[in-house]
């Protein structure tokens, strides 16, 4: 899957439907303005924390894997690289390993 920038995509539409004319504007391109504009392209959420996700605590240097998460999703259950506490965490308090996210100046080129 590829990001793109809806704000930089919209920008350009209108950019170029401006030099179409209300005349001669193509119903295609409006569709995929306003599909844009509704969310319709908007990707999933890859922040979201799953059951067998690697994670972080966010105020602690320490790492685990997700075993449970509760039925209302605001609570895991992580077990624990080296074991600092037990029980169950806010999910808030988590971060996932590998998909953090990447400030906007940084987003030039990206190579996976």
């Amino acid at each position: 899957m590829k990001l793109i920038d809806a704000d930089k995509l919209l920008e350009w539409l209108a950019e170029k439907s401006s030099h179409l004319g209300n005349d001669h504007r193509m119903t295609a391109f409006e569709e995929v303005q306003e599909s844009i504009e509704n969310g319709m392209f908007a990707p999933d959420d890859i922040f979201k924390i799953n059951v067998g996700d690697r994670v972080r605590h966010a105020g602690h240097k320490c790492s685990g894997t997700v075993v449970t998460i509760s039925k209302n999703g605001q609570n895991a259950y992580v077990e624990w690289d080296r074991l600092i506490f037990t029980g169950s965490v806010k999910v808030s308090d988590l971060k996932l390993e590998g998909r953090e996210s990447i400030p906007k100046e940084d987003t030039d080129e990206i190579h996976i």
